[in-house]
């Protein structure tokens, strides 16, 4: 399939024409745009091509979190600094691509669309890119190579050039995390007997999320919404509510926890000090009120330098590790009114100024930003909020080791579930959870001895596979637009997420060495000279592993019995 790809100006007149050639063994075509092209284009360049429907039956780009099996006849979607990646695919209904066309400019404002020329049998693609004096040549890059879809993101990641920094041992520990447990209805015996909980249980890092900053305490109801972020944006601890926080970090990080606070430096909420400062100075928002918050323009220096000072002094008096950082993808790309740039420039300031006070900070951001560009800015990369649906946590955990490969600290959502859960699904929970270092938000005192013994023994498998599950190589296998399979292998030993019981048999015979599936699937897995697990790592011996437990065979260099996998 050769590509011609157009180049219009702003104007709408054509400034170029070409077609990707290949680079070297790359499975991508690239086509320069120039200093040239962009130069002609005015303060914007658009870009054109079509790809004709032939054996087209899904597609995915960043902007969604799961692949789609369907011609739809409108696609768009946009991406900026703060949102997203430019990269599109079309693949057939054995996830073979067809067609993947991307661009290389992750720091511009990019608009993008695909729609259906019914007539001409095509889907019609523009990809606009907002045109700045910063804004450098670029290439789009395309492929036709009929591989799997999911294979080609690791040759794009090549091609944009982005090294992998080293991220802190830290990043690769679970995670226990206050949001859903209990959301803004914070107390210091929750915050204590919680730390303590989660120390014991095996956790290395521990969030307060939102609900700090402001004395109110609420839950999340779909009333509570409808103004939740008002107090947001002045950034000091209520002392009100969390009287001797800095006494209880320092006791938290005494039990071997990282104490990281949650952050939203883009929201300024309506009640907020912060916000009668906007209103008296003129400040720039860029969002009517919505929940309780405007979005501040981050062309407002004036605006992100206090919140900056803020964050720090916070950081400064309160000794804490990190911090979580929400909501960056709220400013959105606009090829009108570009602000990649701004965005991207307080991220580094901040990035940069909390380093300089804490080198191995944490600090966590969230999918949408889970991006390749932002590689060099957090040390762990959250999937978006699932309260109660795992399987959709698994979803996005397999987008994001899409997008940014391995060794990489990508964190699942927080595991959360109803009290009365079972123990088949709070042990599915766990296994999705897996898919990344794994993230728990319920309240441990509140949970009953059996769920207690099952996220016990996951997360101590979870520790005792830790290189693997971080250090291996993933692969990540759709069936349609379902979740088939996520494997890890490092070395001899492998690690299966899977999702098809039966597949047990035909996997357990593919390697050599020691292999551990891990069973998501409906029914129970079961074959020959494989041991079994059920949900809490009790063995079973031969028989099958049930629903949430465990199948393996060969189990060499760790103990025999799958209910020695714990934390001490």
């Amino acid at each position: 399939m050769a590509f011609d790809i157009l180049l219009f100006g702003a104007d709408g007149g054509q400034i170029g024409r070409g077609t990707p050639t290949p680079v070297g063994e790359s499975p991508f075509g690239a086509f320069p745009v120039t200093r040239g092209h962009l130069a002609a284009a005015g303060d914007r360049l658009t870009l054109r091509c079509t790809v004709p429907v032939i054996g087209i039956h899904g597609f995915w780009h960043p902007g969604i979190s799961r692949p789609v099996a369907q011609v739809q006849w409108r696609i768009a979607f946009a991406s900026a600094a703060q949102r997203n990646v430019p990269y599109l695919t079309f693949f057939s209904q054995d996830q073979t691509n067809v067609a993947t066309i991307a661009l290389s400019c992750l720091h511009e404002d990019v608009e993008i669309s695909a729609n259906v020329n019914q007539q001409e049998a095509v889907y019609e693609i523009t990809m606009t890119v907002a045109v700045r004096d910063a804004t450098g040549p670029f290439e789009v890059l395309v492929s036709t190579r009929p591989v799997p879809w999911t294979t080609l993101t690791p040759a794009y990641r090549q091609t944009l050039g982005i090294t992998v920094p080293a991220f802190p041992p830290a990043a690769f520990l679970p995670v226990y995390c206050t949001w859903y447990a209990v959301h803004a209805a914070l107390d210091m015996e929750f915050l204590e007997t919680s730390t303590r909980q989660a120390a014991a249980l095996g956790f290395g890092t521990f969030i307060v999320d939102d609900g700090w900053s402001f004395d109110e305490s609420k839950r999340v109801t779909p009333e509570a919404l409808r103004n939740w972020y008002r107090n947001i944006g002045d950034w000091a601890v209520s002392e009100r509510k969390l009287p001797g926080f800095k006494e209880h970090i320092a006791r938290a990080q005494g039990l071997g926890l990282c104490y990281l606070l949650w952050i939203a430096p883009f929201f300024v909420g309506e009640s907020s000090r912060a916000m009668q400062q906007v209103r008296e100075e003129g400040g720039a928002l860029l969002t009517a009120p919505h929940e309780g918050q405007c979005v501040i323009d981050p062309r407002d220096t004036a605006f992100l330098e206090r919140t900056q000072e803020a964050l720090l002094a916070c950081q400064d008096e309160l000794g804490f590790d990190g911090f979580k950082i929400d909501f960056l993808d709220y400013v959105p790309p606009s090829v009108k009114t570009p602000r990649s740039h701004e965005t991207l420039a307080f991220i580094r300031r901040f990035i940069a100024a909390v380093r300089a006070r804490r080198p191995g900070a944490l600090i966590e951001f969230r999918q949408s930003y889970a991006t390749p560009q932002m590689l060099p800015y957090a040390t762990q990369f959250r999937a978006g909020d699932v309260p109660f649906d795992y399987l959709y946590n698994l979803h996005r955990l397999a987008l994001i080791r899409l997008l940014l490969g391995d060794g990489v600290p990508i964190h699942s959502d927080p595991v959360f579930f109803h009290p009365e859960e079972s123990e088949t699904n709070v042990a599915r929970h766990m296994i999705a959870a897996l898919a990344g270092v794994p993230m728990v938000s319920v309240d441990l005192a509140a949970l009953t001895p059996r769920q207690t013994q099952v996220m016990r023994h996951w997360l101590g498998f979870y520790r005792d596979h830790l290189e693997t599950f971080n250090h291996g190589h993933w692969k990540i296998e759709y069936y349609f637009d379902h979740l088939e399979a996520l494997t890890v292998t490092r070395g001899d030993e492998r690690i299966v997420i899977l999702l098809d019981a039966r597949g047990a048999e035909a996997r357990l015979a593919g390697f050599d060495g020691d292999i551990h599936l891990l069973n998501l699937s409906c029914g129970p897995l079961g074959a020959a000279e494989a041991q079994a697990c059920d949900v809490a790592g009790e063995p079973l011996g031969s028989a099958a592993a049930p629903c949430g437990g465990r199948l393996y065979r060969r189990i060499t260099k760790l103990a025999t019995k799958c209910g020695d996998s714990h934390v001490n």
